[in-house]
């Protein structure tokens, strides 16, 4: 009898327990259309959109941009307060889905945001009139008065400042550029397919990496790097376009072509994303090898 009496009672208090429980979470209040749990999931989007969410500001500066239309204006930032307080509101913005269309209302001044993730990586948010654009390309709508922050980032002591021509420079300007001719760089006219003896040209193309070749006739030894950028034919005229990712580079060695020697080198355009058809051209040291996307191309 006296271990039946003890075993009800431990019974009876695991149950007052599981009930206080279940009260304490707030289950009881739920109701039955499920409105609740509507709210804390806005709440949640509210607190961290996932915008910024994966930022590092104390591993990285903050560069906050403006576009005018014309030019470029770069400011980084290193004060820690300031990073987590844009941070902060950016993330804590309500924010919906948009679509491409909405980005026919896209203007200048725009602003733009990148900061590094815990991985070292950058990450890219560029915004105007309300609509933010990710480096994946998706849009989303969502206000906030970035003006203000790109004013008072000039306001810091170690604050740097960088100027740029166009909109190339901008965050996501690879998605903008797809649309808008001002996020490109319009060519210089220096850049030409042969110098003092010296000529690149065209091989072959297979998926994202390109082949040229560098032909020195010139009677002495030619001094080149990796470095490359791509430029395409719009409307006629000759632009440099931005590359679709935020951490790329190029070895920095030098290497030497000998006169009256050849020598192939690939060119892999990974980092420019999925180019659109048209005609392209590979520039090295001022020297360009042109070639064309969705038709067939000589191999000459």
């Amino acid at each position: 009898m006296r271990v039946n009496l003890i075993l009800s009672a431990m019974m009876l208090m695991l149950l007052l327990t599981a009930c206080s429980s279940k009260q304490n979470t707030g289950i009881d209040s739920v109701p039955a259309d499920g409105s609740a749990d509507n709210q804390l999931t806005a709440k949640a989007e509210q607190t961290d959109n996932g915008l910024l969410g994966n930022a590092s500001p104390q591993t990285s500066a903050l560069k906050i941009y403006r576009f005018d239309g014309e030019n470029t204006i770069c400011r980084v930032v290193f004060d820690d307060g300031w990073k987590d307080k844009v941070i902060n509101a950016v993330n804590s913005l309500s924010l919906t889905r948009a679509d491409e269309n909405e980005l026919t209302g896209w203007t200048e001044p725009c602003y733009g945001i990148s900061v590094g993730d815990a991985d070292g990586m950058e990450i890219w948010l560029t915004y105007s009139n309300g609509l933010w654009i990710e480096k994946s390309g998706a849009l989303y709508c969502g206000e906030l008065n970035l003006a203000t922050y790109f004013e008072e980032a000039a306001s810091f002591e170690k604050t740097l400042e960088y100027n740029f021509e166009s909109g190339i420079s901008m965050p996501n300007s690879a998605v903008l550029a797809k649309r808008f001719i001002n996020y490109c760089l319009k060519s210089t006219g220096e850049e030409t397919a042969e110098k003092d003896g010296v000529s690149l040209r065209f091989v072959s193309i297979d998926g994202n990496k390109v082949t040229v070749e560098y032909v020195n006739n010139s009677g002495k030894d030619y001094l080149y790097g990796g470095e490359f950028y791509v430029q395409k034919n719009i409307n006629g005229e000759w632009y440099k376009i931005p590359v679709a990712v935020s951490n790329y580079g190029f070895n920095a060695i030098a290497h030497i072509l000998p006169a009256g020697e050849s020598v192939q080198l690939i060119c892999d355009l990974t980092s420019y994303g999925e180019l659109e058809n048209g005609r392209y051209r590979v520039v090295k040291e001022d020297l360009f090898a042109e070639f064309e996307i969705g038709a067939t191309m000589p191999d000459s």
